[in-house]
């Protein structure tokens, strides 16, 4: 009789080198948790209905989208068991995944980026990679990955080349994801104060997995960003969370986030400004605009424009005139008003202006009607 723990144990030895090593980690980890419960079982004696009353306990402790993280390991067992002949009936039939919520990027504002910014008492490093990650774009683990090697200061751009996680390194996991990256002004002036602190640095030699989850090459590397606690790079995100980035927060009084919301900054700052999403979407390594309007287009209201101004702007061409602008015809340069002359001026403007667009005049008496339009 074949035991369920047999079946997981072939399932983590075939996803060895399918799966990124902190993809495969955290299936081990769903694989342990469900060898606790049914590993000495026979495959043949799991029943649905215990995998049912599996499901309903763990509703007190985990997330339907962890449940279903769970479940798919379960199939996967389920159907290797099947075409095995280990059991007749697959007993994942008829067990659907659970219903999750989607979590709402929430992306900080631009106020929040600038104290951060501005918060003198942390180092400019860890300030220099919160802002750098709302100027670019960059997965936390991209940008802590970051070489000086991959900055073309002339041509405003940066190659993405590696993540970090755990002191492990590895290529992106798609080839959207290597990418070069173009850098706006407030980048080009953080990187070349870091490079002040951290260009001449020597150049480390590390070890980066490929795509293949198999093959491992030596890069000489020097390093953007460093630790200054440690004086050594940065073992991963959670690490410059933990050291600086939460600290941070909690002094300014800024509300608590993990660095995987500066992407989701980029992103929302990027729509709000009304930066195409083909664009934002080739910087930050999608394949398509889906996983944009999906994942990251949270309206900003603190910093969004005036749209109804910006719809008029748009329209301007439609009911320009060669005349001066109509403050021009009103006051003569270095004139000023006070008091109720403001209101008089204001409607002043709007029937100078009403009088130069024939075209928006004839609409608004259509809307008035005949016995009461605009003269």
């Amino acid at each position: 009789m074949v035991k369920f723990k047999e079946l997981t144990e072939q399932y983590l030895e075939n996803t060895r080198y399918t799966l990124a090593p902190s993809n495969y980690r955290s299936q081990k980890s769903r694989v342990n948790n469900l060898n606790k419960v049914f590993g000495k079982k026979n495959i043949s004696a799991i029943k649905d209905e215990d995998i049912a009353a599996w499901i309903t306990k763990q509703h007190q402790f985990w997330s339907n989208k962890t449940i279903n993280e769970h479940l798919t390991v379960f199939r996967a067992v389920f159907t290797k068991a099947c075409k095995n002949k280990y059991i007749e009936h697959n007993a994942m039939e008829g067990i659907c995944n659970l219903k999750t919520v989607q979590t709402e990027p929430n992306p900080f504002t631009k106020n929040d980026v600038k104290r951060v910014y501005e918060y003198d008492a942390e180092c400019f490093i860890a300030r220099a990679i919160f802002v750098l990650g709302s100027q670019t774009g960059l997965r936390i683990s991209e940008l802590l990955a970051l070489d000086w090697e991959s900055v073309n200061f002339k041509n405003k751009t940066l190659q993405v080349k590696r993540g970090v996680f755990k002191r492990k390194y590895r290529v992106p996991k798609t080839s959207k994801s290597r990418r070069k990256v173009d850098l706006n002004d407030h980048a080009i002036a953080i990187l070349e104060r870091v490079f002040e602190l951290t260009g001449k640095r020597k150049a480390k030699t590390i070890a980066v997995l490929c795509e293949d989850n198999k093959t491992v090459r030596k890069e000489t590397v020097s390093f953007i960003f460093y630790n200054s606690k440690t004086k050594t790079p940065f073992i991963d995100g959670s690490q410059y969370a933990k050291t600086f980035l939460t600290p941070i927060l909690t002094n300014l009084q800024i509300e608590h986030r993990g660095p995987g919301q500066l992407r989701h900054t980029y992103a929302s700052q990027a729509l709000t400004a009304g930066i195409n999403e083909n664009y934002i979407a080739k910087q930050m390594g999608h394949s398509n605009t889906q996983v944009i309007r999906d994942h990251y287009a949270r309206w900003i209201d603190e910093d969004a424009d005036d749209n109804a101004d910006k719809l008029g702007k748009a329209f301007d061409v439609a009911f320009s005139t060669d005349e001066k602008p109509t403050e021009q015809i009103i006051m003569p340069p270095g004139a000023s008003i006070t008091g109720n002359d403001a209101d008089l001026l204001a409607a002043l403007q709007i029937a100078i202006s009403l009088k130069k667009r024939p075209s928006m005049l004839a609409a608004i008496n259509g809307l008035l009607g005949s016995s009461g339009g605009v003269q």
